[in-house]
């Protein structure tokens, strides 16, 4: 079960306010984990994905989830910041590691599905659905995903091939 930590909480009238400003319809599974929640800090906060191309992630962390009144992680200014380099029909959700986002479709083919954006690989203009990796038919499997970090995680593929050490910083760390 997945626990959030937010001392923060939102109401109906914030969550249609939003949805009436971008002319947005949320999932009914997505609105009540706002109206519970409203965002925040996941434990656990570990999601596998499934790979299916070389340029798919394994896995990622869930850093925060965005909601109303949150500072930098609120909804209104997560959407503007991200709405030009997301797919039309698309709501960033949370913030996953290494800056990547979490996307929630809105369209009527996807309504409900959930995306992983990695941004090292976006496109440079809008991002198409199709350009995003698929994790979920819904908010609800998405939570239902979310597991604790083991160091039991499968990391084939990311092995360490080569290194380059600087020469003045390998003399320092050799005592040379």
């Amino acid at each position: 079960m997945i626990e959030i930590h937010n001392q923060t909480k939102t109401s109906k009238e914030s969550i249609e306010a939003f949805q009436n400003k971008y002319r947005l319809k949320l999932p009914a599974d997505y609105s009540m984990f706002l109206l519970d929640t409203n965002g925040g800090d996941p434990e656990p906060n570990f999601l596998e994905m499934d790979k299916k191309s070389e340029l798919d992630m394994i896995f990622t962390s869930i850093d925060s989830f965005f909601g109303f009144g949150l500072g930098y992680d609120d909804m209104f200014n997560q959407f503007e910041i991200h709405r030009e380099a997301l797919p039309h029909d698309s709501l960033p959700i949370c913030r996953a590691a290494g800056g990547n986002l979490i996307v929630l479709s809105l369209s009527a083919e996807h309504y409900g599905e959930i995306f992983f954006w990695d941004h090292e690989i976006a496109p440079e203009d809008r991002a198409e659905i199709n350009d995003l990796q698929f994790i979920a038919d819904s908010f609800s499997e998405f939570l239902d995903r979310m597991q604790p970090d083991t160091d039991e995680a499968d990391l084939s593929g990311y092995e360490i091939k080569e290194v380059w050490i600087h020469p003045d910083f390998h003399k320092l760390i050799n005592g040379d």
